[in-house]
């Protein structure tokens, strides 16, 4: 339940500044954003007008059990290696999540035979989630 309260301006412009990020988007019950001369926009975050669609949840339950596989995976060394010996625009867990999720399997076969004849790292086929 998000915060009836509203920090005062100059707490939340020092925990911003103390971070040294440029934050944007939803930090616990707040919604930050920088405007374009630099001021530090917040407020209480928004609670979404309608639940979850069904295939939003569905979305949901496929990406978090393609993540409890990544995350009993032993090879996450080898796929970040790979990501970076291939210079590709993407994490070892991006690559891992997107062979995971996709479909067509032969071309999942395929890419990491590829990958195999580049790096010489052998990476096996993640399990599917459907």
């Amino acid at each position: 339940m998000p915060s009836k309260l509203r920090p005062p301006k100059q707490t939340m412009a020092r925990v911003v500044k103390l971070l040294g990020l440029d934050l944007s988007g939803d930090l616990g019950d707040w919604t930050i954003y920088r405007t374009r001369r630099g001021k530090i926009v917040y407020f209480p975050r928004s609670p979404p007008k309608e639940p979850a669609s069904a295939k939003q949840l569905a979305q949901r339950l496929r990406f978090s059990t393609a993540m409890a596989h990544w995350v009993a995976d032993g090879s996450k060394h080898d796929w970040e290696r790979v990501s970076l010996l291939l210079s590709v625009c993407a994490t070892g867990h991006n690559l891992y999540l997107s062979c995971a999720m996709n479909p067509d399997r032969r071309q999942v076969t395929a890419q990491l035979a590829r990958v195999h004849t580049i790096t010489g790292i052998s990476l096996s086929v993640p399990t599917y989630v459907p």
